[in-house]
């Protein structure tokens, strides 16, 4: 039952966002063919044969690690706008235009961060001669954690902060709309509650039997009623 409802879940994400799940699958298919057919993974194994620890000199080669991030975030750009379009998309009340915005805050934060963080914890410390740390001693090592690793870090921390900020202002704006929502729908749901309850007041019976004019005594015989009172008739008229 369970394996039922995760298949329904995805096909249903399948449907509801063709373009984002393409983009998702094709960065996966390119990051396999760059990195595992064409072999771009090499230049990070050389960058890496510079060491943390010990090692000898890189030779420039620490400088191809920001050439193999760079073309890791083109490879998965893409699919990182797919899957952040996809998670924001439960804000429906918030402009399209701005939901798009934070993803690609995503892509260029990650991917710019990413070559900060390579570039001064890596690249410029084996530049220095910073690094590999067993050669450089112990007073490039506090200087590489109180200094160049926060630096390095600054950028993906922002990138992060940015988004969660955004993030935060849109569930922010959906729960204020969907509260306004809410109260309109209770007000309105009050408001035809008390129509049905209003009743029209009884009228009066017609009858003209209870009119009072019903109940004034007629005129007595021989006498004429008229806007001057009643007047008797003289005998001799009547005939």
């Amino acid at each position: 039952m369970a394996d039922r409802d995760l298949e329904d879940d995805i096909d249903a994400i399948f449907k509801n966002n063709p373009l984002e799940t393409r983009m998702i699958i094709g960065s996966i298919i390119g990051y396999f063919m760059i990195f595992k057919v064409i072999g771009a993974d090499w230049f990070w194994h050389q960058t890496m044969e510079c060491g943390f620890w010990n090692g000898e000199y890189c030779g420039g080669t620490e400088w191809w690690a920001m050439l193999h991030l760079t073309i890791l975030t083109v490879a998965l750009g893409p699919g990182i706008w797919g899957g952040m379009s996809i998670f924001t998309k439960k804000f429906t009340h918030v402009e399209k235009a701005r939901r798009d915005g934070c993803a690609s805050i995503a892509i260029f934060g990650f991917g710019s961060g990413g070559i900060w963080a390579i570039l001064w914890t890596w690249s410029l410390p084996h530049t220095w001669g910073m690094m590999p740390f067993e050669q450089g001693g112990w007073g490039w090592i506090f200087m590489w954690i109180f200094l160049l690793l926060p630096m390095g870090l600054s950028g993906i921390f922002g990138a992060l902060a940015l988004i969660s900020s955004e993030l935060k202002e849109f569930a922010s704006e959906e729960e204020n709309v969907k509260k306004v929502e809410s109260d309109f729908k209770t007000k309105l749901a009050g408001s035809a509650d008390e129509t049905m309850k209003f009743e029209l007041p009884e009228l009066k019976s017609l009858d003209p039997t209870e009119q009072p004019l019903a109940k004034e005594e007629a005129p007595k015989s021989g006498q004429f009623t008229s806007i001057l009172g009643d007047m008797s008739i003289h005998e001799k008229y009547k005939k």
